[in-house]
């Protein structure tokens, strides 16, 4: 049986959404965002433990979710690559105001965007 990228796209997305999630945990107190990511298992870990997979069963999955990545990367570059292309296209369309304020509306959207996810206050690693 063949699978098409979008199709494993979709089953990988699927596998690591759907049966993956475990009930949180009802805590005391807030826990700190750091400790949170610690805390929770990985998707594919609650699924193989849910199906009682084997090890072998385990390698072969991890081996099937590295080649299927390999093969949706160049998909994926050229989805980002057409998107790009579609946006200089539009903002070729924009009179020279429009275009002032689009970058203005962009800029405000991507500090949000960093400021809602805790990033840009004095870290250094990350550009925003």
């Amino acid at each position: 049986m063949k699978i098409t990228p979008l199709a494993l796209a979709f089953l990988m997305a699927f596998s690591s959404s759907v049966y993956a999630q475990e009930p949180a945990k009802p805590l005391d107190k807030p826990m700190p965002r750091k400790e949170m990511r610690h805390e929770r298992p990985k998707p594919f870990e609650n699924l193989a433990k849910e199906l009682a997979l084997t090890e072998e069963q385990k390698a072969e999955y991890q081996k099937i979710n590295e080649e299927s990545r390999e093969k949706i990367k160049p998909l994926m570059e050229q989805i980002q690559k057409i998107r790009k292309e579609n946006m200089e296209a539009f903002e070729k369309i924009l009179t020279p105001e429009q275009k002032e304020q689009f970058i203005k509306m962009k800029a405000e959207k991507k500090a949000k965007h960093f400021e809602k996810r805790g990033r840009g206050k004095g870290k250094k690693h990350h550009k925003p």
